[in-house]
């Protein structure tokens, strides 16, 4: 158990595995990741999409935020839809839809997350130039970590944490 502690506290410190050049709040994810796994699992399903992968474009593009505004403001809430709703579980049934379409067309996550960031023609045009998206590896390297964390022993570690702040 000891040993396990240790392994969960070297992930949640080692700034190699879990940093990004855009902060990821992961005691956040786990906290707000249950108020919305039932419609990330749903949707997820629906639209034949590793659910990790949704969970990390939530992450990467409001860090949970439902009410959350991007650039362009018409960008809205958990995954900055184009015009999208504030609605939770309505915003990811449209992200869903919207990367399904990207997977459809471009086969991988990789170009479909190009897709899903700078719009369908713009990826054609960026992934027929070769040129690295990094919004995509991002995307892909927290969805990568996620795979790897289970869980329930991740939230009996951050229950533990609380306790002795």
């Amino acid at each position: 158990m000891i040993k396990l502690l240790f392994v969960i506290l070297y992930l949640f410190t080692n700034t190699s595995i879990l940093t990004y050049s855009r902060e990821i709040n992961w005691e956040r994810y786990w906290n707000e990741y249950s108020k919305y796994s039932n419609s990330i699992q749903k949707w997820s399903k629906f639209y034949n999409l590793d659910s990790n992968i949704v969970k990390a474009v939530i992450s990467w593009e409001s860090n949970w935020t439902p009410k959350a505004r991007g650039i362009p403001p018409s960008c809205r809430g958990l995954m900055q839809v184009n015009g999208g709703s504030f609605n939770p579980d309505d915003n990811i049934r449209q992200g869903c839809s919207i990367l399904s379409k990207n997977l459809i067309i471009f086969k991988d996550y990789y170009k479909a997350l190009i897709g899903y960031n700078a719009g369908t023609g713009n990826a054609k045009k960026i992934i027929k130039s070769g040129k690295k998206w990094h919004y995509s590896t991002k995307v892909l390297q927290i969805a990568y970590t996620l795979s790897k964390l289970d869980h329930e022993i991740i939230s009996k570690y951050i229950n533990f944490k609380g306790l002795i702040q």
